[in-house]
């Protein structure tokens, strides 16, 4: 009887662990804050509907040792523009990296102010 509890255990638990997986969350890790001035922040924004024009600004984080890693959740994929600015200017100190906003963890490492590499999301790759 003890080996029957436990193998149903062993079937039933990663199952219910499987249907509270969050498809929705989304993380984006962004690594290399060491090649930007101290007050530089991640920017990430997405035109609006309503006008081409307009920007909404969906992250605006400061780097904490080097590193800004923000999480949330996502309804829809959308396009998205990401940079790293000077807080105290607004200049751009990064190249404007388009990516998809989906879930999952999305990482980009800087290995100088130009120069970086981009891991994760399958939509974001295919950009």
């Amino acid at each position: 009887m003890k080996k029957l509890n436990r193998i149903l255990i062993a079937i039933l638990l990663p199952l219910m662990c499987a249907c509270e997986t969050d498809t929705t969350s989304f993380e984006i890790v962004v690594k290399g804050g060491e090649y930007f001035p101290e007050d530089a922040e991640v920017v990430i924004t997405r035109r609006r509907l309503d006008s081409l024009r307009k920007l909404e600004t969906l992250v605006k984080e400061k780097f904490t040792n080097g590193v800004v890693s923000y999480k949330g959740k996502v309804e829809n994929i959308h396009s998205v523009s990401f940079s790293v600015r000077s807080a105290s200017n607004g200049k751009s100190g990064s190249p404007i990296i388009l990516m998809a906003l989906e879930p999952g963890t999305t990482e980009i490492t800087f290995s100088s102010k130009n120069d970086y590499t981009f891991k994760g999301g399958k939509y974001s790759e295919m950009i």
